[in-house]
Formats: structure tokens, sequence, C-alpha cells
């Protein structure tokens, strides 16, 4: 593969070999921006109760789909996924992994519906402070990466912290805006 070889070990001489894992990971971000762009407008079309479920049982569907592509792609033609190049590999493991969260959330709110629309509060909240939300995710970033070696912790440690993380700067959003 010559893209793959040119990233990984040619030398940095000009200035587009030296950005040459932006430009040429470009492609693979724009296919995951226009996949996720659709995804969401199929996902914000309104639906019935059992619409609902015909879409998070498509939603499988396609999850199932891309696992197979994922097999083909890691184990037949033995290309590992790489966020540094964003190749096929990278991009199916990033729609898998969002794929199934949105499946999740899909599922939980039809078990469980929310009175009063509780959680687009929130959502809206962060929309309209998205600066404060964000200068407050990089404190608490650089205060992880300060206070621990993130390299050497567990994965259980690794778990804690970023869930506690994500309680803070959801609580935060929540509670606070």
């Amino acid at each position: 593969m010559g893209l793959e070889d040119y990233i990984l070990t040619s030398p940095r001489t000009n200035i587009i070999s030296a950005n040459k894992e932006g430009i040429l990971s470009l492609f693979g971000y724009l296919s995951l921006y226009f996949i996720s762009a659709q995804i969401g407008y199929f996902t914000l079309q309104s639906k019935t109760f059992s619409g609902w479920w015909k879409f998070v049982l498509r939603l499988i569907l396609l999850v199932i789909s891309l696992l197979g592509l994922r097999f083909l792609f890691q184990d037949v033609i033995k290309m590992q996924p790489s966020r540094r190049m964003v190749n096929i590999g990278y991009v199916l493991d990033t729609l898998i992994v969002n794929l199934v969260i949105i499946i999740l959330c899909i599922v939980v709110d039809l078990f469980i519906p929310i009175e009063n629309n509780q959680i687009v509060y929130a959502v809206s909240g962060k929309r309209n402070s998205q600066l404060l939300v964000f200068a407050l995710a990089n404190i608490l970033t650089g205060l992880v990466n300060v206070s621990m070696k993130t390299l050497y912790a567990s994965d259980l440690t690794s778990l804690s912290v970023l869930t506690l993380y994500m309680l803070i700067v959801t609580g935060f959003v929540y509670f606070i805006l």
C-alpha cells in the first residue's frame, strides 16, 4: 500500500510531507462526516413509536453489515484500523461504536420516556454555552493529565476517571447551565 508507507515512514521534507497525516486523513474524516450527517438526518425525522422500532432494527442491520465489512478488512485483507491514517478500518470502527450508542439511546428512550423533555433542556443548555463547556472539559483534561500518568493507568482506573469526567461535564450542563 503506497499511501500507508508514505504516511508512516516517509521523511518530512516539505510542507506537504510535514502535514501528510492531516492531508491524507481528510478523505476518511470527510467520509465519516457525510455518513454521520446522513444517519443524523434519518434519526431526526419524526417517527411513530413503531416507526422508531423499525428504525432501530435497520440500524442493527447496518451495524451487522459494518461488522462484516470490518471483518473483511481487518482479518482477511489484514488492514488494521489507524486513527493516524483514518483508513477504512478506523471509519468502520468509529461508525460501529457510534451507531451502537445511538441504538442504545433510542432503546432507552423508548423504554423510559423522560417527562418534560429534561434531556432536551440539558442539550439546549450545552448548545447555548458551548465555549464554557469546552473550557471546563479542557481544564478537566489538563487536571487529569497533570495528576496521573494516563498511559500507565489500569482499565478500571481509566474507566473510573472517564466516568467521573463525563458526570462532571454533564452535571455542569444539566444543573448549572
